[in-house]
């Protein structure tokens, strides 16, 4: 149809480029962020390198712990687990539902700032992962004139 009626929607972003933006907006305050699954694999990067997977693995192992450990907490708001390492910088890590979200900070960084973007990019990450998984699940159909059928949305917790 060409009255534009039927015009497709605009693709949700790349995990990955929202992760660079965050980075980026943060001044210099964090150094990196990814995306992992709840089980540890790697999704996205802000600025790849080999450390990602171990990051990956490691904010998942932590984020499942603290998350059976304090299961009365979390039910009471508790978001995120923050670590502050010897040199001074900070890991924080933010359990999503269906990943978990691990940001490195330059050593003693400004947490409001950091925060403040944190809550501005959510929902973007979010909108990413949902639109990544959805894309990956949805199969050909038969030529026989079967409808496509998407996977079922993942209820997100923020």
């Amino acid at each position: 149809m060409s009255d534009g009626r039927f015009a497709l929607a605009p693709l949700a972003e790349d995990p990955g480029s929202a992760l660079k933006e965050l980075v980026r907006r943060s001044l210099g305050e964090l150094e990196r962020a990814i995306l992992a699954t709840p089980d540890g694999v790697l999704v996205a990067a802000s600025n790849p390198s080999e450390l990602d997977d171990l990051l990956a693995a490691l904010s998942a192992a932590v984020v499942a712990g603290v998350r059976d450990a304090f299961r009365r907490y979390l039910l009471i708001g508790v978001k995120d687990v923050t670590v502050e390492l010897e040199d001074g910088r900070v890991v924080m890590m933010r359990d999503l539902g269906s990943a978990v979200l691990c940001l490195v900070t330059r050593p003693k960084p400004n947490f409001g700032l950091i925060y403040h973007l944190l809550s501005k990019y959510v929902n973007r990450l979010l909108a990413a992962l949902e639109q990544k998984y959805l894309a990956q699940t949805v199969e050909p159909t038969p030529l026989d004139g079967g409808s496509v059928q998407a996977a079922p949305k993942a209820a997100y917790k923020l």
